[in-house]
């Protein structure tokens, strides 16, 4: 197993272009498994890809341990990738797909049938060795994609969307055997994904990318539960974190939006005794609960909520509605019971617990914290740094 640290990591294409990554300093300790989150275009292939050795960094360090690999090719990095197309040789069977490796690198023909029958039984392939590719599935073509990177026993393993090519159930299906794998083997993993089912599912530790840049590094439930930034609240989720962007009042404790967003009046007092004036509030979906009225501003969040279509997903039901009794309102989504069902327009008030509001600043997007009325509010940092310049947790 091997830690891998990244310092200042930057990588751009061509002359005058905007960095594909940007400044990437992350800690990777000896046996997690990290999964790098983000949209499409975010940097995270291109970093896996840095990590791998197939592409060389512009300017920053990568460590294997306390060896710089920078100028190391990647063939000589002891790593194991998975990529997205399985990338199997197709005239080859199961058995000699995963001996490839073996045999480029001279290993004898005993150790060779040794390896690969111990890998062959640890992927439930053992059945399948004379097989070419094209008369698997696709979880059995991926299982072999997996057992050829793991056949050479790499210190570090490299995944790229490895699972995206399967339909739904299978996806669900090798994600809990990736699962299970890892926690057998416990090789450093970095595993890269836009979808956070995945990265929510297998990760020790998410690191959420936009942009080039490293936005949030936590454990899953910490990044679903704090995001450090809007970006984070509205990606992470399915469907994302509400969002609405308002100046604070000073009477009574609603919030100016025609008095369709109120907050607990000890909270606004809070943030505006601490000179704040416009903020981000966010509430997850399925926090927010249908009410008869508005509570009392002491106790709750709440808001007004115009009703336009109520989604039904079997166990639940999604109601998608605009702040406020008007038609162009900000979106609102919640998750109601499955059996409710508004009608078209219908007014309705919706409420939240006050400790499950998140608070933004409306300029920065940084996450906003108010401790107590002793304590001032400020923007925390969106990565902790280690004493090397990298996150660590």
């Amino acid at each position: 197993m091997t830690e891998i640290r990244l310092c200042g990591v930057t990588k751009t294409f061509g002359k005058d272009t905007r960095p594909v990554v940007d400044g990437a300093d992350l800690v990777i300790e000896e046996g997690q498994f990290v999964v790098l989150l983000g949209p499409s275009g975010c940097g995270k292939t291109t970093t896996l890809r840095m990590i791998a050795g197939l592409e060389k960094v512009t300017t920053g360090q990568i460590f294997f341990g306390d060896e710089l690999v920078n100028d190391i090719p990647g063939v000589h990095r002891n790593v194991g990738m998975v990529f997205q197309n399985y990338a199997l040789y197709p005239h080859m069977t199961v058995f000699d797909n995963l001996a490839f490796g073996l045999r480029s690198r001279s290993v004898g023909r005993g150790e060779t049938k040794r390896l690969v029958t111990e890998i062959l039984e640890l992927l439930e392939l053992d059945g399948l060795a004379e097989r070419r590719p094209k008369e698997l599935s696709g979880g059995q073509r991926q299982r072999v994609a997996l057992g050829r990177a793991l056949v050479r026993r790499p210190a570090v393993f490299l995944m790229d969307e490895p699972l995206s090519n399967l339909d739904a159930n299978l996806r669900e299906q090798m994600r809990m055997e990736l699962a299970r794998l890892h926690e057998r083997l416990r090789i450093t993993t970095i595993y890269v994904t836009h979808d956070q089912g995945e990265a929510l599912t297998l990760a020790d530790v998410v690191v959420v990318m936009e942009r080039g840049h490293i936005l949030q590094v936590d454990h899953p439930a910490v990044v679903y539960a704090k995001p450090r930034d809007t970006f984070v609240a509205r990606f992470i989720g399915s469907p994302g974190m509400n969002l609405w962007t308002v100046p604070l009042g000073t009477s009574d404790g609603p919030l100016a939006a025609g008095a369709s967003l109120r907050l607990p009046a000890g909270m606004v007092e809070g943030m505006a005794r601490h000179g704040v004036e416009r903020i981000t509030l966010g509430v997850r979906p399925e926090h927010l609960q249908i009410c008869e009225e508005p509570p009392e501003p002491a106790r709750a969040f709440a808001l007004q909520c115009r009703a336009e279509i109520c989604e039904q997903l079997g166990s639940h039901g999604q109601l998608h509605g605009r702040l406020g009794p008007g038609a162009d309102g900000a979106p609102v989504v919640a998750r109601v019971p499955s059996d409710y069902a508004p009608a078209r327009g219908e007014l309705l008030w919706l409420s939240a617990p006050s400790e499950l509001v998140h608070v933004y600043d409306a300029e920065s997007g940084g996450r906003l914290e108010l401790n107590d009325a002793e304590q001032p509010l400020g923007i925390e940092p969106l990565r902790t740094t280690s004493s090397a310049g990298a996150p660590r947790l």
